[in-house]
Order: C-alpha cells, then sequence, then structure tokens
C-alpha cells in the first residue's frame, strides 16, 4: 500500500492555474521573446507589448512551474521549454494549446459536476 500524498491532490487542485499561465504565456509570446534572447522582465514584457510587472509575476510562476528557468534577474528556456514550448521548435506543442484551452472546453470541465447529475453535457451548445 502506498502513503497518503498530499501533493496529488494540491497538483490537481492548482492543475488549472498551471493551465491558465501556460496558456497565457503562449498567447502572449513569452517562449518566443526567451528564443530571441529578451531575457529579463522589462525585455520579454516590451517584447509581449504588456506591462513588465505582469509578466514578471507570470515569469515568476512559470519558474516555479518548472517551464522556465531564472538565474538572478533573467530568464531563459528549461530544456523542455526549448524543445516544446518554443515557437521555433519543430517540436513545439505550443500551437495545440489555444485550442485546447479555449473557453468553451474549459466551460465543459466547469460543468463537470452538473454534467455527471444530469448524465448528459450541461452545456448549452455540445462541443461537436
Amino acid at each position: 500500500m502506498s502513503q497518503p500524498n498530499p501533493g496529488l491532490v494540491w497538483d490537481t487542485r492548482t492543475a488549472h492555474q498551471r493551465s491558465a499561465s501556460l496558456r497565457t504565456a503562449v498567447e502572449l509570446n513569452v517562449f518566443g521573446a526567451l528564443s530571441n534572447g529578451h531575457k529579463t522582465s522589462a525585455a520579454i514584457a516590451q517584447h509581449c507589448g504588456v506591462p513588465e510587472r505582469g509578466i514578471r509575476i507570470l515569469c515568476d510562476y512559470l519558474t516555479i512551474a518548472g517551464l522556465i528557468a531564472k538565474n538572478g534577474a533573467e530568464y531563459s528556456h528549461t530544456p523542455t521549454s526549448a524543445v516544446f514550448l518554443a515557437p521555433d521548435s519543430p517540436a513545439s506543442m505550443a500551437p495545440t494549446v489555444p485550442f485546447l484551452l479555449n473557453s468553451k472546453i474549459l466551460r465543459a470541465s466547469d460543468l463537470l459536476t452538473e454534467t455527471i447529475r444530469r448524465g448528459q453535457t450541461a452545456l448549452e451548445e455540445p462541443l461537436a
């Protein structure tokens, strides 16, 4: 028998925050900024056309999540983000993020309890 794992519950409970930060970073082109040599929050923010404070908070969260690295005040790709999130990588999964995390799919997740109770989708309009 395995030991109780509160980390599993915590990681599952906060998964929506990880997904939202990934979607935001892809939509703002944070990973592209890193690929283009923009390393500081100010440079990344300027590249993305957004205020620095928000980018710094987002990049710090992505660092904690393990999706980018930080050394002092400079951010960089991790091996994973360089391969799977940099827009110039042939293996980039970034183009799938806006599709898989679109508002309709997220709404279906928000309504999962009601869907289970009904025995059918609680969406006003089906996904298909």
